[in-house]
């Protein structure tokens, strides 16, 4: 059994790698990616173009749905009662709060992107289609790492939290900032 301390220092460091890994991602992804955000002048056009992004976010939460349906499907026979815990099914356990835990992130994520998008300029609008990549990605590394060792889910979740908050406090300070009529007409 490992200490707390060597727990913890792995979380740390997990989170540490989140962090290189986001940059290095983000640097190739900006110079690399060839991903098209031409011809996005108004904030509706930036809008749409967020949003059709965003459907890979719910092409996630559709595809752990699917996971969580299909592992009952194969305890179909000790599942019984819904509400009592099922013999053996720690992977359901598993699955059911990687599936909440991505829900309350999409929650936060999905109108903080909406509205970052409003606030940027066009020039800027390639790092929409980063961010979601990178959520979709992350969060896959967050379920993997999770069914490994709960411990594990450190780095795919630093991947998809940080970068929510820091899209959250930008869109606060924009607001503050620039105000809520930005790029309005």
């Amino acid at each position: 059994m490992s200490s707390k301390r060597h727990i913890q220092s792995g979380i740390v460091r997990d989170i540490i790698v989140g962090l290189l890994v986001m940059a290095a991602y983000f640097y190739v992804g900006w110079n690399y990616f060839p991903i098209q955000a031409d011809g996005l002048e108004s904030a509706w056009d930036r809008l749409i173009y967020t949003a059709r992004w965003q459907i890979l976010e719910v092409l996630l939460l559709i595809v752990m749905v699917m996971a969580v349906a299909n592992t009952r499907l194969l305890y179909v026979d000790k599942i019984g009662d819904p509400t009592k815990p099922i013999p053996g099914s720690h992977i359901i356990t598993v699955h059911c709060r990687v599936l909440q835990n991505t829900l309350e992130q999409i929650v936060i994520r999905v109108p903080s992107e909406l509205i970052l998008c409003t606030y940027l300029e066009p020039g800027s609008m390639k790092i929409l289609p980063l961010l979601v990549i990178l959520f979709v990605l992350a969060r896959l590394i967050f379920w993997f790492g999770y069914i490994r060792d709960p411990y594990q889910r450190a780095l795919g979740f630093a991947m998809t939290y940080m970068p929510t908050v820091l899209i959250t406090i930008y869109c606060v300070f924009c607001l503050f900032n620039s105000g809520a009529t930005f790029s309005l007409s």
